[in-house]
């Protein structure tokens, strides 16, 4: 279960960018960028990089190799993810071993953000299965 949510975090990267101001002259990419410049990563496009990833642009649950992005890494890291991840593993116990005949009774509406991506509401029906545990 940790390389499917570690994989199902680098697709669906819950951050959408950051911006920074560059402290300093630098190249990046083969472009000069000069102190003060506003600087945008966006994470999604990092977390499907093919330089980093193999496969980028699929989704694979078992993969093995995942330095995904999708807390931020360095001195700007979510100093919550590891609650995040408790949570997401939660999640996934109970969806896998408890909704039986899981179906999506309407589209997912996503959240209107330009800055954090996720679904607002997902709206499913399914058959509770017996507690596990």
């Amino acid at each position: 279960m940790p390389a499917a949510r570690e994989e199902l975090l680098r697709w669906t990267t819950p951050v959408i960018y950051m911006r920074r101001t560059a402290k300093a002259d630098a190249e990046l990419g083969g472009k000069m960028i000069r102190k003060g410049d506003k600087v945008v990563m966006y994470f999604g496009a990092a977390n499907r990089d093919p330089a980093q990833f193999d496969r980028a642009d699929q989704l694979d649950l078992a993969r093995a190799q995942n330095e995904h992005i999708a807390f931020g890494n360095g001195p700007h890291v979510c100093l919550g993810q590891h609650i995040a991840r408790i949570e997401i593993d939660a999640m996934l116990v109970e969806v896998l071993s408890r909704m039986e005949e899981v179906e999506r009774t309407a589209p997912p509406e996503w959240l209107a953000s330009n800055f954090i991506s996720g679904p607002r509401t997902m709206p499913v029906r399914f058959r509770a299965g017996r507690r596990v545990g």
